[in-house]
């Protein structure tokens, strides 16, 4: 359901040393441990939580606006991916808040833009928008 995942890091146009300490990631892909960890609750999926929050009954998850990292990962990186030449690419938190009530192919084509702008260069191909 998980493994370890040694990255590499592109950060503004630098790529970082791998962590020491793995990083877990999904397998075979991030939503298996969701899935797995709901099978005997409710859960609603593509819906934004924004916060955490604990209460008597445990933790709730709000769903006020959507919080996300400004990050990008090269799917076959991680471990059981095939090679496939897909990227993950996480929004940042303002993008996100100010782009929550997007269609998924409009929110996908504006991110590819903005990382073909970022990396200098045209991305043709269209990918998969997801909303967590």
């Amino acid at each position: 359901m998980i493994e370890r995942w040694y990255p590499r890091i592109l950060h503004v146009g630098a790529v970082l040393p791998r962590p020491r300490e793995p990083w877990f990631v999904g397998v075979p892909g991030m939503n298996e441990v969701v899935r797995h960890l709901q099978s005997d609750l409710a859960v609603n999926f593509n819906a934004p939580v924004a916060r955490l929050e604990r209460t008597t009954a445990g933790w709730g998850a709000l769903d006020d606006g959507a919080v996300l990292l400004g990050e990008g990962a090269r799917e076959a990186s991680r471990p059981r991916r095939v090679e496939s030449g897909a990227w993950t690419i996480n929004a940042t938190p303002d993008w996100s808040h100010a782009n929550l009530e997007l269609e998924a192919g409009a929110a996908e084509s504006q991110l590819r833009a903005l990382v073909g702008e970022a990396v200098g260069t045209t991305l043709a191909s269209p990918g998969k928008a997801h909303r967590w």
